[in-house]
């Protein structure tokens, strides 16, 4: 009787893992066949090409652009493929910032040798304040083989001294990241003040326009003023939390500041987003639902509750009063909206009668 041998043949080779997916010597000629096969493509076009290839999906649908176009640079790095040149480079510049050199000194403020003791050998700790005092203006003494040039603004050091050795904390920019900024906000709170003021006051939409152009046009203007002045004076890192905060309401500074130029403009967008807030409540509690019946049960009352709300209504109180007239409900459903319930209850329960004295 003959024996029939079968094999299985080994599998493939890995040459490198990103975000899940192995790749093998199979998809290196693929990718490589794919620049080919498209000369003057970008290497963002050809990332969307790789996608759309391996069927390289969101949950959503979208192309994985970004993780596709990160693992053919990662092969590019490797020499397994070769990439076309950059189309264009990034304008910050702060990746062409040059790199201070590492100074050496022994003894010294930068000393390099390492040392080894407790915290409380190293003795008591100074604060000391270098930004905006006579020695940031000195000159810097020119550089030579033993104190190279160096690049960097200081703001505050804690200095210690302990076994010969000079120890410095220094923080940059931590004074311009921690501005006080107080006054800032008291000017923010001063116009949502004089907005309030309007409202209790009962202003039309333009005299609200007068009020605001009188007393939050200058507030504003000095605040426009005073953010200029940062970048201006380099006195905020751009890429800083402050300072993309500042980049912000100067890029939208226009519409920002729209209730000074148009009457009855909102402060903010507070309500649109609040609005907002209550369809992406509901969809994430929509993964909880077990059953379509379940969610169309969920969907009813989240819209009950949510026009409630618009009409400021108390949803508990309106759900509770559907309850006990569920007959009266029945038969005229349009009388129990939330905006005119109250006229119909007001026909079914009567005012108590007071007894006369």
């Amino acid at each position: 009787m003959a024996m029939m041998i079968t094999s299985t043949p080994p599998p493939p080779i890995v040459l490198a893992s990103h975000r899940g997916r192995n790749i093998t010597q199979d998809d290196i000629d693929f990718i490589r066949e794919l620049i080919a096969a498209h000369p003057g493509a970008s290497r963002r076009r050809l990332s969307a090409l790789l996608c759309e290839a391996w069927g390289w999906r969101q949950a959503n649908g979208c192309l994985r652009d970004m993780v596709c176009r990160s693992l053919m640079l990662e092969l590019h790095r490797a020499g397994l493929i070769e990439l076309p040149a950059k189309v264009r480079s990034p304008s910050n510049p702060l990746t062409q910032r040059p790199t201070p050199p590492a100074l050496d000194e022994d003894g010294d403020l930068f000393a390099q040798t390492p040392m080894q003791c407790s915290l409380r050998e190293l003795g008591p700790l100074r604060i000391e304040q270098v930004r905006r005092t006579p020695a940031e203006t000195e000159p810097a003494p020119p550089p030579n083989e033993k104190t190279p040039s160096r690049t960097g603004v200081f703001t505050s050091a804690i200095v210690s001294r302990a076994k010969g050795h000079t120890i410095a904390l220094f923080a940059t920019g931590a004074r311009h990241a921690g501005e006080n900024l107080e006054r800032r906000r008291r000017e923010l709170r001063e116009v949502y003040g004089h907005d309030a003021h309007c409202r209790e006051q009962g202003l039309s939409p333009p005299e609200r326009l007068a009020w605001h152009q009188e007393h939050s046009g200058p507030l504003l203007k000095e605040l426009r003023a005073w953010m200029e002045a940062r970048f201006e004076e380099r006195l905020v890192e751009p890429n800083s939390g402050l300072g993309e905060a500042i980049r912000y309401m100067l890029k939208h500074g226009v519409a920002l500041t729209l209730f000074l130029r148009v009457p009855a403009a909102p402060l903010d967008n507070n309500v649109c987003e609040q609005a907002l807030k209550m369809a992406i409540r509901s969809r994430k509690n929509s993964l909880f639902y077990k059953t379509e019946h379940g969610a169309q049960v969920g969907d009813l009352f989240m819209s009950l509750i949510h026009t409630c709300q618009l009409n400021r209504v108390n949803p508990f109180d309106y759900l509770v009063r559907l309850q006990r007239h569920s007959a009266d409900l029945r038969r005229n459903p349009a009388a129990w909206m939330p905006w005119n319930y109250q006229r119909a209850l007001a026909a079914l329960e009567p005012a108590p009668v007071t007894p006369a004295s």
